[in-house]
């Protein structure tokens, strides 16, 4: 997408967000999921990954619907990036579990070609995972039908997306159903749940605001009202299930969905156009945060166990938040170095 096109207050709250998911997985490396402390950051961001995926929608189905065209682009964008974090993440595996660990290289490289396709290389690029499926079902549809093919995917969605979500938030509730318990413990069920009930109904959640778009029905006092009234049923909903079902890891809610859906409204409605730099720098900071920050956990969890020393939990959070954000510094500069080198040899 041309750069004139972001909106900077999306870029931003992307960058805001994509901190409270590295906040959560270095908080639970520490504490574990049943600490106080990870739930309520859990609480702030059960809805990133959702958003992140309705915002790829979202640009991409307007450029569909606009243009006619751009999945090639969009495509190869996401497999450059896929396949050079899948790299670096079956890198850091191989060496821990086949040359640290001893365990057989053979049936090591099977899983990491079946993860690549079905599951993600490594625990947090199921999302990538989940992205591409997306892009290929919505350009497929789109393809077939145009806007009616949308449409239909967009309503079958929503289905996948309730019963996904009735399966993470409610699974005590769902497991009483006799047929379909023995569905919720296949192996399975993880990799299926998290394409069809997350990556591609999060995604194409995003031409519903498209849908919004086109019929003029905005409408930033309404929204803003609407936006609220949506966290507290999601405040509601999340601690309720926490507090009744003790279900500590909850992919997804019901009420992600309005959360998600008028976050976005209220974001376009409000583009914070005099920090377009700031929005093009957080886009750029948001992407890495959520890709290289599991890097930095193994890392420093690592060099935990081999001193023997175990780090207060507030300090291993701020020191994965900082070597992330540093590294990231410095690819830049190196990128930086690369085009002046590169410009002083072809004077």
């Amino acid at each position: 997408m041309a750069n004139e096109k972001r909106n900077a207050s999306i870029d931003i709250t992307k960058f805001i967000l994509a901190l409270i998911v590295v906040m959560l997985h270095s908080a639970t490396e520490c504490l574990g999921t049943e600490h106080m402390a990870v739930r309520v950051i859990e609480y702030s961001g059960r809805f990133v990954v959702q958003f992140f995926l309705m915002v790829s929608g979202y640009y991409f189905t307007k450029m569909l619907v606009e243009k006619g065209t751009g999945f090639l682009r969009f495509f190869v964008r996401m497999m450059k990036i896929y396949l050079l974090w899948s790299a670096v993440y079956i890198s850091l595996s191989f060496a821990v579990n086949v040359l640290l660990n001893g365990e057989n290289a053979g049936e090591a490289v099977l899983g990491y070609v079946k993860n690549f396709f079905f599951v993600g290389s490594y625990w947090h690029l199921w999302y990538m995972v989940g992205l591409i499926y997306a892009l290929c079902l919505t350009a497929l549809f789109y393809k077939i039908a145009k806007e009616r093919g949308l449409q239909i995917l967009l309503g079958i969605s929503i289905v996948f997306f309730v019963f996904g979500a009735l399966c993470y938030a409610y699974t005590p509730l769902m497991e009483r159903i006799t047929w379909l318990r023995p569905y919720l413990d296949a192996s399975w069920f993880s990799s299926f749940s998290e394409i069809l009930c997350l990556g591609i109904p999060c995604f194409i959640w995003g031409y519903a605001v498209v849908l919004f778009q086109q019929k003029n029905a905005m409408n930033p006092k309404r929204d803003g009202r609407l936006l609220i009234l949506s966290l507290i049923l999601y405040t509601v909903e999340f601690w309720s299930i926490v507090g009744l079902t003790g279900n500590t890891h909850i992919r997804s809610l019901l009420s992600t969905y309005f959360v998600t859906f008028f976050l976005m409204l209220v974001l376009l409605e409000h583009p914070a156009s005099t920090w377009e730099k700031q929005g093009l720098l957080c886009k750029d900071y948001s992407t890495y945060l959520y890709l290289a920050h599991p890097l930095f956990i193994a890392i420093l969890s690592a060099g935990q166990d081999m001193i023997g020393i175990q780090q207060p939990a507030a300090l291993y959070v701020l020191e994965v938040l900082a070597f992330t954000l540093f590294s990231r510094v410095v690819l830049q500069w190196c990128r930086q170095f690369r085009v002046r080198r590169r410009g002083t040899n072809e004077k």
